[in-house]
């Protein structure tokens, strides 16, 4: 029996999903109205690019930072998002900034066991030091590059390598 409180506790987690801007993947969507693939293109802007299992290695092994946008175009917070980190990729020197289509790239969404969409991934020195699933305003993207810029990367490394000898 569904109580005054179970009905609150519902609507508030409606109101969380929809303040954290984010989509189910595919593999999540309900089968009842299936959405064909999107063909794979190139981002139309100058500052982003595209990543896909042929350059993905080559894009991360070749650069010091990356930030990784997994999106989908049937997504509406991915669209809403879009235009943000295409605005933050122009103010940000010597970042690559790419963008995973998980539709049209399964195979790296599956990889990276991308769930919910948007999700972001910072990359520094091959190391993937942040994931969150969901949209972020302009300032708190640029916020977010500004610190992870500051990491020292070889507290970083210890740290990683110190945890993986006591696993």
């Amino acid at each position: 029996m569904r109580t005054e409180h179970d009905a609150a506790r519902t609507a508030d987690d409606r109101r969380a999903h929809r303040d954290l801007a984010v989509c189910p993947t595919a593999a999540q969507r309900p089968e009842r109205n299936p959405i064909p693939p999107i063909t794979c293109r190139s981002s139309p802007h100058e500052h982003t690019i595209e990543l896909t299992p042929d350059n993905f290695n080559e894009v991360i092994s070749g650069n010091d930072f990356v930030v990784i946008d997994f999106w989908a175009e049937w997504c509406g917070p991915c669209r809403k998002f879009g235009p943000v980190f295409e605005q933050v990729s122009d103010k940000h020197e010597g970042v690559v900034f790419a963008k995973v289509d998980t539709e049209a790239q399964r195979e790296l969404a599956q990889a990276f066991e991308i769930i919910s969409i948007p999700t972001l991934m910072l990359v520094r020195d091959q190391i993937a030091i942040f994931r969150q699933a969901g949209a972020l305003p302009e300032a708190g993207l640029d916020d977010l590059i500004h610190q992870a810029r500051s990491l020292d990367m070889n507290e970083v490394r210890a740290s990683r390598t110190t945890a993986d000898k006591n696993q």
